[in-house]
């Protein structure tokens, strides 16, 4: 008897699964299309945000390299590369490897780039900074407070900012552009 109902339940579930296989091999485009457009929407807010800062000037603040040395953020007189971080972050690691590849080729200066780590330890950053042989200046927001000023929502976020502090790119997540738009930017450095 027992044997009866569980040859039947497994049945019951071998057709559910059949059927969700097929609703979705049947359906397939509609749900990305769905999921697309609802990731589209989702994310206007964040790309209009990201066109209405441009020509933005951008606030003064503060940062720790992991020298332990106090650096104003922006610098002035030079064009400048901002790039907001985190070591768990799979994105922000393919993002500045790219970086380190152009500045590794002599493409960019290491010194127009500052890494800035968003909430995690010097030890932590320092640790991944050194794995990951980054030659470029890396700096720690321990608390987010340069991170909150700049209004930074996601990670990676990275801000072109010009000799008058003047943001003239930005962009939250990984960007096809970005090496264009680096070279571009500091190729007059």
């Amino acid at each position: 008897m027992h044997q009866v109902m569980l040859l039947s339940v497994l049945i019951s579930v071998n057709k559910a699964v059949q059927n969700i296989k097929n609703y979705f091999k049947n359906n397939f485009h509609h749900t990305v299309t769905i999921l697309l457009v609802a990731f589209l929407i989702l994310k206007i807010p964040d790309i209009f945000k990201m066109y209405q800062k441009h020509g933005e000037i951008l606030p003064a603040g503060q940062v720790v390299l992991l020298s332990g040395q106090v650096e104003s953020v922006p610098t002035t007189a030079k064009k400048q590369v901002l790039v907001f971080w985190a070591t768990w972050c799979g994105p922000c690691s393919v993002e500045l490897g790219r970086i380190q590849n152009l500045v590794d080729k002599n493409k960019i200066d290491k010194n127009s780039i500052l890494a800035i780590s968003i909430g995690e330890s010097r030890e932590t950053v320092q640790n991944h900074v050194t794995q990951k042989k980054y030659t470029f200046p890396v700096a720690i927001d321990t608390d987010g407070a340069l991170a909150s000023l700049y209004e930074v929502n996601g990670t990676p976020t990275v801000f072109l900012v010009d000799e008058n502090k003047n943001i003239q790119w930005m962009t939250v997540g990984m960007s096809p552009s970005l090496e264009l738009r680096l070279k571009n930017f500091l190729g007059s450095n």
